[in-house]
């Protein structure tokens, strides 16, 4: 619930300076050198477009 309420309230943008290089050694995939800024919404996205 808590991560819905930050992705509805803040929108999230790639901020790293570079491309993202992944750690090949580590078990599951995780980004060495990623970094994202969060700002908040003041304007929210539309909801699904009716047929």
């Amino acid at each position: 619930m808590v991560l819905a309420e930050l992705v509805y309230n803040y929108k999230f943008e790639d901020a790293s300076p570079e491309a993202v290089v992944y750690d090949s050694e580590f078990l599951v995939t995780r980004p060495l050198n990623f970094y994202a800024s969060a700002t908040r919404r003041t304007e929210w996205p539309s909801g699904r477009a009716e047929k």
